[in-house]
């Protein structure tokens, strides 16, 4: 392959299958979840049904959160836990991200960078260059404009 040495040091591959294992874990979990919701493993919460006997305060907060109507317990809980498992995936993919999407990728590692915590940040907010560039960009001639591409 014409790339496959220019690229390896990035590790496309890892950075590939981090993002995909996210939609593919994502997708079938869903469907699971769905699945599990058909054959009846999550039941209505206690307080869901509570308010459907329209016993106490309850019942204008779960119908106005469509828990009374349309949106029964049973599937309330399954999209409940749904979420509480999107959660905790998310917590390992984000581990695994942070491994293939690092930044020592692309750091340099001959350069040292050891300046004061003051000097960087007074590099950050110096905007001479965005001045230079907007000065460059609307004010000189078209032909005279040194744009790279």
């Amino acid at each position: 392959m014409a790339v496959k040495e220019p690229l390896a040091p990035f590790r496309p591959l890892s950075k590939f299958l981090c993002i995909k294992a996210v939609i593919f874990c994502s997708f079938w979990q869903s469907l699971l979840v769905a699945a599990l919701l058909q054959w009846g493993f999550f039941s209505p919460s206690p307080s869901l049904v509570h308010a459907q006997n329209g016993q106490g305060r309850e019942s204008g907060l779960a119908s106005s959160q469509g828990g009374a109507q349309g949106f029964g317990g049973s599937r309330a809980e399954s999209v409940k836990f749904h979420d509480f498992l999107i959660c905790v995936e998310m917590l390992g993919f984000a581990i695994a991200h942070s491994y293939s999407f690092s930044y020592r990728d692309f750091a340099d590692p001959v350069a040292r960078h050891n300046k004061p915590m003051v000097s960087n940040l007074q590099k950050v907010l110096d905007v001479h260059e965005v001045w230079r560039d907007a000065h460059a960009t609307f004010c000189s001639a078209p032909d005279v404009r040194d744009v790279p591409l």
